[in-house]
């Protein structure tokens, strides 16, 4: 949520300013093994850093990572040199060095300097990764040169040189190794690419290799790979922009577009303040307005089944670049809780992308095989899809085969209309509260108006609804899973979350607007609180088990890969933002719930929930949470939870966002 990232923690001079969801500082973490010292004017108390660091954390972070830099004066170069000899694929890498620049952890400043040093990304030559590459992806000798070349180049505008180029590239091997990873790992998030058909090294133009391979180093462990991460994905969006400017043919390219959209993408999500702002910059939503429609092949026009499936697979990548510009738009939207740039109106008369029986079909006449008199695969109306989600009515019934990625989109649908509603509500609120401020009346937050539960009761019949439709019998983030399924799951929970809760109240608890704003948020969840028993003790129940089952499947993920070597980097919903920022609210409002109830309430509330999850969850960490949410100090029960929610989240091993907001958390922990 950019509100809370870009607002201050108000806090006493020995800590850390507060930050926005726009304004991380980026820290690698999954694959940092030691924790030597913590320089000075980071946090005071080293002793407590180094224990919430080490306590039940597979790894720990490094003062680079803290620091977000290197010291002052430290020579990167020669630091890297030294850290390669001794391990060349488990050592921390460093992040970016911005915020050191202008000594405020969070606030980029703009004039500071881009990254500069980039140490060589090195694999053991047993590396395990280095067995595991698709071959579709991999790069030709040609290729690799090619690339190489280009990245090499300095970026020169007016004869003035504005980047830098890249000064060490991996080897062929270790980009095969990003490439393969970007199509096992994110590829099912954003599925555009046509697996059987796509030719990497003859139709892929330069920038979109670049942040495919960036964007696949996200889901290594390995030193270097972060850093290296976030320097070719601002080189591929420089490579982007020039492109586009040198010709205006490729503004309605779907390469230009699916470019931009994942470089927007890994910007936002990357940790890196300076990615974050210029993603934000990028005209994602405008390019893809301007794409082309196209018509499917009829039998009038049809030449061959190889034409006709080439010229159906180009149709259907289109359409469904245009649905992941879309899922990403809202996604963005409701996980930052800002507005969308699309609109469901612009989409409702769309076709849903196809089954992937069809989209996986190896070749022409297997597809054939599949369609049996049919022409091209069959495309359901995202109208249709949607429609018994918006209007109550026995003649809309929801679509039962519909696949995954569509039931998704349905979702991100009913979740946007849930971010509307709130949206008015809070501005409801607001105007209330100003209605009771000044003149003669003495302002009374007990008797502000509080929304009625009629009007949320139809956005609650949607998402069961589509629960009951859509989700399978097996409710757990399981390996074997689809994507989809498992973010949708982390979605359904997301929204009942927003939908009974004030996220702008969320930010205000962890000191988004300082004293004043967490004593007004703190009021208005007590009234909450005391009105809505039932639906807290429901939200805290979901909130402990959501917890639990990340904690677990994160331990036991850190565990496989540190003890057998396993390739796997996390669970389904893990391996992309919704995960670490749905637990990173559940926190929050366990939070609030600790610092805003009374004692009679906290009562109530735990004798009947600890009965209930005794049952329920298999971690004792977790009964632990529902014992300092109850515990009889609120000040030091809610900086408990928010201690435990930083280790949580450091134990996110892709997106740099997860641990931003762990350190966010453990800094706002410490403020009396």
């Amino acid at each position: 949520m950019p509100q809370i990232l870009s607002a201050d923690v108000h806090s006493s001079s020995n800590h850390a300013p507060g930050a926005s969801l726009t304004q991380w500082p980026l820290w690698d973490h999954a694959d940092l093994l030691s924790c030597d010292h913590i320089p000075e004017g980071i946090l005071q108390d080293e002793a407590s850093w180094q224990s919430f660091l080490h306590s039940d954390s597979t790894y720990c972070l490094t003062d680079w990572d803290i620091n977000d830099t290197s010291p002052v004066g430290e020579d990167t170069a020669m630091r890297d040199a030294a850290v390669a000899t001794s391990q060349p694929s488990t050592a921390p890498s460093p992040p970016n060095e911005t915020s050191r620049e202008d000594q405020t952890p969070f606030a980029w400043d703009p004039a500071s300097r881009r990254i500069s040093h980039i140490g060589e990304v090195i694999f053991d030559p047993d590396d395990p990764l280095l067995l595991n590459v698709e071959p579709r992806f991999a790069l030709t000798q040609e290729r690799y040169l090619h690339l190489k070349a280009v990245l090499r180049q300095d970026i020169v505008t007016n004869d003035r040189k504005t980047v830098g180029g890249m000064p060490s590239i991996p080897s062929i091997e270790v980009l095969n190794v990003f490439l393969s990873q970007f199509v096992r790992y994110f590829l099912p998030q954003a599925p555009v690419l046509h697996y059987p058909t796509f030719e990497i090294n003859t139709t892929c133009p330069d920038h979109l290799l670049m942040i495919m391979i960036a964007i696949g180093a996200v889901y290594c462990k390995r030193r270097n790979v972060r850093r290296f991460a976030i320097v070719l994905q601002d080189l591929a969006r420089c490579h982007l922009l020039m492109a586009v400017t040198a010709n205006d043919v490729l503004l309605k390219d779907p390469n230009t577009v699916y470019s931009s959209a994942l470089i927007r993408y890994a910007g936002i999500w990357c940790g890196n303040k300076r990615a974050f702002e210029l993603a934000e910059a990028l005209s994602v939503v405008a390019w893809t307005r301007r794409l082309p429609n196209h018509t499917p092949a009829t039998e009038g026009n049809r030449t061959g089944d190889q034409d006709v499936w080439l010229n159906w697979i180009r149709i259907e990548s289109l359409k469904r670049l245009k649905w992941t510009v879309f899922m990403f738009d809202f996604q963005i939207s409701l996980l930052t809780n800002t507005p969308p740039n699309m609109s469901l109106s612009e989409v409702f008369d769309w076709e849903c992308p196809c089954d992937d029986e069809y989209w996986t079909a190896p070749t022409a006449r297997q597809c054939k095989l599949l369609l049996g008199s049919a022409v091209v695969p069959p495309s359901k109306s995202f109208a249709a899809a949607l429609g018994p989600f918006i209007l109550n009515t026995p003649n809309l019934r929801p679509l039962k085969q519909l696949n995954d990625f569509g039931a998704f989109l349905v979702l991100l649908s009913v979740n946007m209309r849930v971010f509307h509603y709130k949206e008015e509500q809070n501005m409801l609120m607001k105007l209330a509260h100003l209605a009771f401020d000044g003149g003669e009346h003495e302002h009374s937050l007990e008797n502000l108006p509080t929304p009625d539960p009629e009007d949320w009761k139809p956005l609650a019949r949607s998402l069961e609804l589509w629960k009951l439709t859509y989700v399978g019998t097996v409710q757990d983030d399981s390996r074997g899973g689809s994507f989809f399924q498992a973010a949708g799951q982390v979605m359904m929970n997301f929204s009942r979350l927003q939908m009974q809760t004030s996220i702008s109240d969320l930010q205000e608890i962890i000191g988004k607007s300082g004293r004043p704003g967490f004593v007004e948020a703190r009021s208005r969840f007590t009234i909450w609180f005391a009105t809505h028993a039932e639906n807290t003790r429901n939200l805290v129940s979901v909130s402990i088990k959501a917890i639990e089952e990340s904690r677990r499947a994160l331990l036991d993920n850190n565990h496989r890969a540190i003890s057998v070597g396993e390739l796997y980097p996390g669970t389904p919903s893990t391996l992309s933002p919704y995960g670490p920022i749905y637990i990173f609210l559940s926190y929050v409002f366990l939070c609030a719930c600790a610092t805003a109830m009374t004692l009679d309430q906290k009562e109530q509330l735990y004798n009947p929930l600890s009965a209930q999850l005794a049952g329920e969850v298999h971690n004792p960490n977790d009964h632990s949470i529902l014992a300092n949410l109850c515990g009889s100090d609120n000040d030091t029960a809610g900086k408990e939870i928010l201690r435990h929610a930083a280790q949580t989240l450091a134990l996110f091993e892709s997106w740099g966002c997860s641990t931003n907001l762990a350190l966010l958390l453990h800094w706002r922990s410490r403020i009396n």
